[in-house]
């Protein structure tokens, strides 16, 4: 089984070549986030200290909340990863296992580093026959009639008690936190994703993901993770070392790059200038008052 059901997840895996969604979460209702790759290629639009990045398989532009544009070199994917993303909570993708070449760490490859067992009966949730897979602290129900997808995921936690010597003896376990998933679409090759997540945190707290647009395998042209900043937005380029106003949004290529004075530094210069000026009159004006108590003493 344990072969079968890891070549099943490798070949949903290995036919995601390209995706695009748009969603939206409870935490920020009135917001509507975008993810996409193709390849290696990433684009993700969200909330927080970065409004948009995009990686075109060299470089990372950035547009702040403050509105800055940024240019510079991939530190690490972790930037583009977003909990609430729904492919994410789909097939499990773990932002410590990313890697350039290969974006994303599906579910076979999460089972895989940890190892896990398979319950022999199956387990019913929600109308649909589940086979229980279990991970520690990772309890996994996956779909048999939606070829293997994610169904619900339970985060679990162990229940323990003190022996005579004080050591911890473990009693049971109960349920942290989970997930379930629902409302499938049919992306065809076997790949069954949810339109609608519901997190239930330990905290008391949920979470909603619903997708409101979601792609699987479009086409989509290299210039979708290249023009990401608006017409005339001053350009902070940290790779060409470079401030300039962006202009030509077709292609990188083509874009007009003019360069833009730098305020900070202009500013430098002229109060150097003045102070430079203030100082000559000041050494001129102390010769010419030494000169004349001089003359007056020798009156």
């Amino acid at each position: 089984m344990l072969p079968d059901l890891l070549a099943i997840l490798n070949a949903k895996r290995d036919s995601i070549r390209s995706f695009r969604c748009k969603y939206k979460s409870s935490n920020q209702p009135d917001e509507v986030s975008v993810f996409a790759f193709d390849g290696n290629k990433i684009l993700l639009h969200a909330g927080g200290p970065v409004r948009q990045s995009a990686f075109d398989g060299e470089l990372v532009r950035m547009i702040r909340s403050n509105g800055d544009a940024v240019i510079e070199r991939l530190q690490s994917l972790d930037m583009f990863y977003r909990a609430d993303m729904p492919l994410a909570k789909a097939m499990l993708l773990d932002p410590r296992l990313v890697g350039v070449e290969d974006f994303g760490v599906d579910l076979s490859l999460y089972l895989k580093k940890n190892g896990f067992s398979v319950f022999e009966e199956t387990v019913n949730f929600d109308d649909s026959r589940c086979l229980l897979v279990a991970t520690y602290p990772y309890k996994v129900y996956l779909d048999l009639d939606r070829n293997f997808a994610l169904k619900r995921l339970e985060s679990i936690r162990h229940e323990s008690v003190a022996d005579d010597k004080g050591f911890p003896v473990i009693v049971g376990h109960s349920v942290k936190a989970h997930s379930a998933h629902s409302d499938f679409v049919d992306y065809g090759n076997g790949i069954w994703l949810p339109s609608k997540i519901v997190t239930e945190h330990a905290n008391d707290t949920s979470t909603v993901v619903e997708v409101v647009e979601m792609e699987v395998n479009p086409e989509i042209a290299d210039a979708y993770f290249v023009d990401i900043f608006p017409d005339e937005a001053t350009v902070l380029d940290s790779v060409r070392g470079l401030v300039y106003v962006w202009g030509e949004r077709n292609s990188i290529d083509k874009a007009l790059m003019t360069a833009a004075p730098s305020k900070p530094r202009r500013n430098i210069l002229i109060w150097a200038n003045v102070t430079i000026f203030l100082l000559a009159i000041g050494i001129y004006g102390w010769r010419r008052y030494q000169t004349r108590r001089r003359g007056d003493s020798k009156a």
